[in-house]
């Protein structure tokens, strides 16, 4: 099956990275179980994953107060996730790539890009917003793998 990749074309793209002290699979687990979303991320605040954990499968979530409806579009365990979204106007596509650096060492990479009329419209502010809500979102991940965040 053919990589996705996020829209290079869009008016908003974004990446971030950090380096985890856990191995592929540790942050493959917390990353793809996203019923638990809710419990670790920050602004994730509803997740309702609709059927299996498996591509074209679909989940609803709220971050803030938007509505997100998002599509699975590429699974490759341990090592990648990618969804797509639509939300008030944007159409988001995210990527998830977990590298093994080493022994209990990984470099986590999200990527996003947004287009439609509100990243359009609202570049500057919305490309701050979402490079900040990525960079908190990998210190929750980093942060829920090393246990501090614990499971409920």
């Amino acid at each position: 099956m053919p990589r996705m990749d996020i829209d290079r074309k869009a008016p908003i793209l974004l990446e971030r990275q950090r380096e985890i002290l856990a191995s592929a699979f540790t942050v493959w687990k917390v990353l793809s179980d996203i019923q638990q979303w809710p419990q670790w991320v920050p602004h994730v605040d509803a997740m309702n994953l609709r059927g299996p954990f498996l591509i074209g499968s679909t989940f609803q979530w709220r971050s803030g107060w938007f509505p997100i409806v998002s599509t699975l579009r590429e699974i490759q365990k341990p090592n990648r996730l990618v969804w797509e979204g639509n939300s008030l106007g944007v159409r988001a596509v995210h990527v998830w790539a977990i590298d093994e650096d080493g022994p209990g060492q990984c470099r986590v990479t999200t990527l996003e890009s947004m287009e439609g009329w509100a990243p359009r419209t609202f570049r500057g502010s919305l490309e701050a917003k979402t490079a900040n809500t990525l960079d908190i979102w990998l210190d929750a991940l980093a942060k829920r793998v090393r246990g501090e965040v614990p499971c409920e």
